[in-house]
Formats: structure tokens, C-alpha cells, sequence
């Protein structure tokens, strides 16, 4: 048999799997009011010390002070193609955030099904949402991960008024603001159906 002559086609089908999803719009119309209520917060000495590294963090807060904010939130879920009927806002907290002030890296629980940040106030280098590859094993072959991944970590730029939503097993962290001016954040957790 003469190879030499034969033309050879190949056909290659490059799919991908094991995507994380996470989704950010704009939310607009609550800053005021909200920054107003975590100072008001802060002001009280209501706090607590978890994953922030300076910075100050509000204890859980009552849904009932955010119903307007989290109407608007379900009409987002409503939109992300996963089918969900029903949501139920598990928990809620508020992050401000100064100079030199970070998050350590972490996670939050399995009983969550969507985790949120919702940013009231996101000055210029007040420090990028990190996320880390949930996959460890992955970090196993840099050769492949540096030309088809986003490498170990992905950084977002906060910006004022920018929701973000992502899984509870997504590993995050904020790095150290580098701005004289407050980060203000919402942060949450929900439970799907």
C-alpha cells in the first residue's frame, strides 16, 4: 500500500468540561440608603472577625431590611438558565473594607446553593474579588492549565454597583485595598429550588 499517496483526515473535536459558572450584572438604585444603614451598623459596634483581615464585617443581618434589594436579586436568578423556582436568602452580612484591608481565602458551606457580593461602594484598587480553581488537581499540569485556563486564580475588578454570583465551592478572597476610600460590600448566601 503507497501512504505517501493516501491523504490523511482527522477529525478533532474540542469540547470542554468541569467550567465553573459565575455571572455579573449592574444593580442599580440601592447604594445610598444601604451605605447610610452599614454605617449606622459600624457606628453601633455590631461586628464580627471571620474571613476579613482588618476591615470590618456586620454580624448576620435581618432579611426584612432587604426585601427590595433581593426582589430585584431573584428577577437576576430568574435569568441564569437554571431552572429555579423558588429562593430563599439564607443569610446576609455587610463588609467595609479601608486601606491594607483583605479577606483570607475561603469558602462557604455546602448547604448553600448560590453565593453573592454586591458592591455599594468600589473605589479604583479597593481589591479584586479572587477566585481559585476548584479543581486541585488541575494545577497538576501548568502546561495545559496556562494555555486553556484562566490559570489558578481569576480576578475580578469591582466595580460600584456590580452583583456577582457564584457557587459556594468557588474558594474567594479580596485582596488589600490600595485606596484611601471605604469598599462597601453585601454579602450573601442562598438556598434554591
Amino acid at each position: 500500500m503507497d501512504m505517501e499517496n493516501k491523504k490523511s483526515v482527522t477529525k478533532i473535536l474540542h469540547t470542554r468540561s468541569f467550567n465553573t459558572p459565575y455571572w455579573i450584572t449592574i444593580l442599580e438604585h440601592f447604594n445610598e440608603d444601604m451605605i447610610t444603614y452599614v454605617h449606622d451598623l459600624k457606628d453601633k459596634g455590631e461586628g464580627r472577625q471571620l474571613s476579613n483581615e482588618g476591615g470590618w464585617q456586620s454580624n448576620i443581618l435581618p432579611l426584612k431590611d432587604f426585601n427590595i434589594f433581593f426582589k430585584e436579586v431573584y428577577k437576576i436568578v430568574q435569568k441564569l438558565n437554571l431552572g429555579v423556582k423558588e429562593m430563599k436568602v439564607a443569610q446576609i452580612w455587610m463588609n467595609i473594607n479601608r486601606k491594607g484591608d483583605w479577606n483570607q481565602m475561603h469558602l462557604h458551606s455546602g448547604k448553600y446553593d448560590l453565593c453573592g457580593n454586591y458592591y455599594l461602594k468600589a473605589p479604583s484598587n479597593c481589591g479584586r474579588l479572587v477566585f481559585k480553581d476548584p479543581r486541585p488537581a488541575a494545577t497538576g499540569s501548568m502546561f495545559l492549565l496556562t494555555r486553556y485556563e484562566d490559570y489558578v486564580f481569576h480576578k475580578i475588578e469591582p466595580k460600584e454597583s456590580m452583583l456577582v454570583l457564584f457557587p459556594p465551592y468557588l474558594e474567594h478572597m479580596v485582596e488589600p485595598s490600595k485606596t484611601d476610600e471605604e469598599r462597601i460590600s453585601i454579602a450573601f448566601d442562598l438556598q434554591l429550588n
